[in-house]
């Protein structure tokens, strides 16, 4: 149970997460329990509280055996003029299911509700090898009268974690790579974006894009974790904010007009309390001008601090 101000991330990205990530920290309650192999997260969350903006969202995650887990969720991002019923925060009730019969009844509180939906995997097939993926829904055509005419918001991740790789000095080899369609994350009302002041509430790259990335890091000591890693990201110009239309039809689904290309190289040393890390980037047709080119670098440095006792730091 916790109230406050607290990073969320559902789902088993290393590198990022599609339904909900830790890139804006949220400030509400989020309520976890345990149900045997199960466990199931509820939490509602302000968005902008001035702009009377919220989310709703909840998660089942299963564990059919060891090194297994299978999660479904969904969120709801809702703003001024949305009817909070009590259906909608029955645990393990469907936002989708709850969402019909409410717009059957007001068709406006369709422009009021943007709901997301999410499942994921995680399974290790050894001590050293796991695979995992995520699939992410904003808007798909499910009726066979869109199909053709109404393009699949979704997005895709998958990865693999190989551990103790012996030809990379018993360190450990990750790869992900996630695809994003265009016109995930936004909605015909701009109230309802996924955002949470300004930052996605889902994976950093954003919609109309897709990323690789690659990590080689090593446990140098037990205070002290060193990684190098390799990134090469595509960019559209589609962008949050921008919804779909009905004039648009399927066109611009994925990597639309001049494509932004990124490669990065960074390092990163990481201690108990502090994270040490830089970046440089190589970018062409930066910011979706033909031939433009740039370089770019960054240096950050993260401190934290765990309160309790010892046993109950992460």
């Amino acid at each position: 149970f916790t109230v406050g101000r607290s990073p969320v991330k559902w789902g088993p990205g290393r590198f990022g997460a599609l339904l909900l990530s830790d890139n804006a920290p949220l400030d509400g309650v989020v309520i976890s329990f345990p149900l045997g192999d199960v466990d199931y997260t509820q939490l509602i969350a302000a968005r902008d509280v001035t702009e009377s903006q919220y989310l709703l969202g909840h998660r089942i995650e299963w564990a059919p055996r060891k090194g297994m887990t299978l999660g479904i969720s969904e969120t709801l991002a809702f703003s001024r003029g949305f009817k909070l019923s009590p259906a909608y925060i029955m645990p393990a009730l469907p936002y989708h299911f709850v969402q019909y019969f409410a717009i059957h009844g007001d068709s406006r509180q369709d422009r009021y509700t943007n709901v997301l939906a999410g499942v994921d995997a995680r399974l290790e097939l050894s001590r050293a090898l796991e695979l995992y993926g995520e699939f992410l829904a904003d808007d798909f055509p499910w009726s066979p009268s869109t199909w053709g005419r109404v393009p699949p918001m979704v997005g895709l991740l998958l990865g693999f974690e190989l551990r103790d790789v012996p030809w990379l000095g018993y360190s450990t080899l990750s790869a992900e790579y996630a695809r994003i369609n265009n016109y995930v994350y936004s909605h015909k009302n701009p109230d309802n974006a996924y955002l949470h002041r300004g930052e996605l509430l889902g994976h950093w790259l954003g919609p109309d894009a897709d990323a690789l990335c690659i990590e080689v890091s090593r446990r140098v000591s037990n205070s002290l974790d060193l990684a190098a890693k390799a990134r090469f990201e595509r960019h559209g110009e589609g962008r949050v904010g921008q919804s779909w239309r009905r004039e648009y039809g399927v066109r611009d689904q994925f990597l639309s007009g001049i494509i932004e290309t990124r490669k990065v190289l960074g390092v990163a040393a990481t201690w108990p309390y502090m994270k040490v890390s830089a970046e440089i980037a190589s970018l062409s047709n930066a910011d979706h001008i033909p031939g433009e080119s740039r370089l770019t670098g960054e240096v950050g440095v993260s401190v934290w601090w765990h309160f309790g006792s010892a046993a109950n730091r992460e």
